[in-house]
């Protein structure tokens, strides 16, 4: 079976989109309600719980990408066989990832206090709150989550994120109204927990509804789970460098700084990872399509994909990277005010750590579809062994801006030369060719927002006007500076030349 690539990656990102925005708005509400009526401590543990078991579910983050992965071929083949296998070994391995999950995280209970410094609320029960944590977190791996892998295999992720419209729809209005009313934090945690398991049943639903002809049942012969094996344990060496990334931060910064400074990290980091999530739409509606054209397409084909999505990313992530520059301080004023404030320093390390995190997204999503997990899968673990290390040491010398400085670096240092000759060998393109990309994108962001921020810097409005007036020459002034620099570039002219042929389409149609 040929997967549908372009009509499900648009179809995806169309319903992604959708769902992040309510994604985001969302949960932006309940952070404010979260700040205003109960305070900062409760987000910063908020953020040092996820954080904590972000770490614990490293057991599950490389093995279901891997049976995902293991479908496509059988998919391409219509092997229903073997994909009913498949989803039978996944079932069963999510069951024995759920068990570890609450053991390890019950064995953690003890040292719970010792990872945060200072004050933190004291009608609270931490040891009882990281407990309905941690159940959120397993209860998915003993219901239907497994069969969340049909829907992600065959490009449907429009169906789950019609799941998260309606989830999210109903969660944040019960959990906002109920903080409101009552002021009690574990109505949220008991929230919570109802709500995934309304979501995982929701997906089982779809997932019965539009696949009913695949179910777990059968076995994989020892060669299959080898190979599943030896894909779980190279993904979970990339996984691990990733969550280092986003978890091990406030972990560090919550035991040496404190729940508050988490708290005030946290907003801003909310919104650097709301646009994120948003960009993340097309990447992760593309990523089975992937798949699906590394085993049908020529390596060339796929190499010029790469350019073209390499360049698409560039100029979002370039042109997001601009305006957090410009409106980040005042947007984070007008939201929380100026106590919860970061400096303008820290606020462009943040900045440019968005730019290095999302400029990689190309790589690691091709990487992901077609299943390049061997190649460099020592990788991830120098750099958070890098990572943490450094973490800690600056963290007590120079603070927040330790903690940033440590992650770009490793970014920098290890991450993007290791990957990008890894990846590039595997699509025979020059990995000196990708370096030199990237440097000219980062060059071109730089001067832009030099160029943005110099016609904005004197405005000297109300705080309202002037966020208006700069996101009106954030949205304009980048993108002219962006056309007129890429736009005789083979990769622009392939765009130009899709939305024309869409538009001429929709206008016949």
């Amino acid at each position: 079976m040929k997967i549908e690539r372009t009509k499900n990656t648009v179809r995806n990102m169309f319903w992604g989109y959708i769902s992040k925005m309510i994604g985001i708005l969302l949960p932006f509400v309940f952070r404010t309600v979260i700040i205003k009526l109960l305070g900062a401590e409760y987000l910063g543990i908020n953020s040092l719980f996820n954080s904590i078991l972000q770490v614990l579910n490293l057991t599950e983050l490389g093995f279901g990408t891997a049976v995902v992965y293991s479908m496509y071929k059988p998919i391409a083949e219509n092997n229903a066989e073997e994909i009913c296998a498949l989803l039978k070994y996944y079932k069963k391995v999510y069951v024995l990832v759920g068990i570890f999950v609450l053991s390890l995280g019950t064995l953690l209970l003890p040292v719970i206090p010792y990872l945060i410094f200072g004050h933190y609320p004291d009608e609270i029960n931490l040891y009882f709150v990281f407990y309905m944590f941690l159940i959120n977190t397993a209860i998915s791996y003993f219901l239907f989550g497994y069969r969340s892998s049909l829907l992600n295999a065959f490009q449907r992720n429009d169906l789950e994120s019609k799941v998260e419209i309606i989830v999210s729809l109903f969660r944040y209005t019960f959990e906002i109204i109920g903080i409101y009313v009552t002021k009690k934090y574990y109505l949220f945690l008991g929230l919570e927990i109802i709500f995934t398991i309304f979501s995982n049943f929701l997906k089982y639903v779809y997932a019965k509804k539009y696949f009913p002809e695949y179910n777990p049942i059968g076995s994989l012969d020892y060669k299959q789970k080898r190979e599943i094996r030896d894909n779980v344990f190279a993904l979970m060496c990339h996984k691990i460098g990733g969550t280092v990334l986003n978890s091990a931060d406030n972990i560090v910064l919550s035991s040496f700084m404190g729940v508050v400074i988490v708290s005030n990290y946290g907003n801003y980091y909310y919104i650097m990872n709301a646009v994120e999530k948003i960009i993340m739409i097309c990447f992760v509606g593309m990523t089975a399509g992937i798949g699906n054209s590394f085993l049908t397409e020529t390596v060339e084909k796929n190499r010029d994909d790469f350019k073209k999505v390499l360049f698409m990313n560039a100029w979002i992530v370039g042109w997001c990277s601009v305006c957090f520059v410009c409106l980040y301080q005042d947007f984070m004023k007008l939201w929380v005010g100026e106590e919860y404030m970061l400096n303008n320093q820290i606020m462009l390390l943040i900045v440019f750590y968005f730019f290095i995190h999302g400029i990689r997204r190309t790589i690691i999503v091709f990487r992901d579809g077609a299943g390049m997990w061997q190649d460099n899968k020592w990788q991830p673990i120098l750099s958070a062994i890098f990572n943490i290390l450094v973490n800690i040491i600056l963290v007590q010398v120079i603070g927040l801006a330790g903690i940033l400085i440590s992650s770009i670096a490793s970014m920098i240092i290890i991450d993007i030369p290791w990957e990008s000759h890894a990846f590039c060998k595997r699509i025979e393109m020059n990995g000196l060719e990708y370096l030199k990309a990237l440097i000219i994108y980062f060059i071109v962001t730089a001067m832009t927002t030099s160029i943005v921020v110099a016609s904005t810097y004197s405005f000297d409005f109300s705080l309202i006007i002037n966020l208006i007036l700069k996101s009106c020459f954030c949205i304009v002034i980048p993108n002219i500076i962006f056309w007129t620099i890429y736009r005789k570039k083979a990769e622009y002219l392939y765009f130009q030349s899709l939305i024309k042929g869409y538009l001429k389409s929709m206008m016949h149609s």
